[in-house]
């Protein structure tokens, strides 16, 4: 969430402020632009001006980075604090960090004045809400992969994800690996393929949580690795390799950005399959219509 409040500020002494919210709660707001008010009077703005400090402070599980202008960020803990103190902590926090600043230097005018425009009634402080992260952003995450293919074959794997874009839409691409055995008719397969996903992310926030869409293609190599479970089968191990893909879709939620975590529900169909043969009547494929689950945890960079 982002809110901006402003109020007007005196001609003269400190340079007036507008402070920035983001991903703060609504009462924490509304506390700390009280405490703030008493704090600062007249200092705040309803507009900005030449001379006007941007305050900006972020939320994020009960830990707040404020930062001032372009000055390092500095971050305050408030997870050990008690909740009836924990505003009245921050709003000292965030009036000490502005009154270690200096005061700005005034500007020369090298051009000439400009016409003042009438004045005009002000507007009241503006409630509106906007989602966090509004600008684009990448993000690097792993992936834990449990997949099932069409002959109730289970593979494990890993992968590293990169998503980048801001919302509504935004690229997705993904290479991982996975394993799997299965044991059919007399012999036992190993199973392993190398693979990789691009499909285009469509994502939306709602309070804290993310909803997302991914639809793209998946595709890869696979390896088929059979051997025999005993001598008396008269059979002989034999190995298999190709290429699989296909189109993809998958639906998903997550929480937090540094870190976050995701769930994902992948399905998929790969006309393009590596089939095995382990005895007349059994096969064994990578391909076809197949589903998954997908467990992420990034960091937002």
């Amino acid at each position: 969430m982002s809110v901006m409040h402003h109020a007007r500020a005196a001609s003269e002494g400190p340079p007036p402020v507008i402070v920035v919210f983001e991903g703060c709660e609504t009462d924490r707001v509304q506390e700390l632009r009280r405490l703030l008010q008493v704090e600062l009077g007249p200092r705040f703005l309803k507009e900005p001006t030449e001379q006007t400090r941007r305050i900006h402070v972020r939320c994020d599980n009960g830990v707040a980075s404020v930062t001032i202008d372009r000055q390092p960020t500095r971050e305050v803990d408030l997870r050990q604090v008690k909740p009836e103190v924990a505003d009245r902590v921050l709003t000292l926090a965030m009036v000490e960090q502005l009154n270690q600043l200096p005061l700005p230097r005034p500007d020369t005018p090298k051009t000439k004045p400009r016409t003042p425009k009438p004045a005009t009634s002000p507007a009241p402080p503006s409630d509106h809400v906007a989602p966090p992260n509004p600008s684009s952003s990448s993000r690097l995450a792993l992936v834990g992969a449990l997949r099932e293919w069409p002959t109730s074959t289970w593979t494990l794997g890993g992968a590293v994800r990169l998503t980048h874009g801001g919302r509504p839409l935004g690229l997705l691409i993904e290479g991982g690996a996975a394993r799997g055995s299965e044991r059919v008719g007399p012999g036992a397969v190993t199973l392993l393929t190398v693979d990789g996903r691009v499909g285009a992310v469509l994502s939306g926030h709602v309070e804290r949580t993310e909803f997302f869409a991914v639809a793209g293609i998946r595709g890869g190599l696979g390896y088929l690795q059979g051997a025999p479970t005993s001598l008396e089968s008269g059979m002989a191990g034999r190995s298999v390799a190709g290429g699989w893909g296909g189109p993809t879709i998958g639906v998903g939620c997550g929480l937090g950005a540094r870190p976050g975590v995701s769930l994902e529900l992948e399905g998929g169909y790969s006309p393009w399959a590596v089939r095995g043969q382990v005895a007349p009547e059994n096969w064994l494929s990578i391909g076809g219509i197949w589903a998954g689950t997908n467990l992420t945890l990034g960091w937002q960079l």
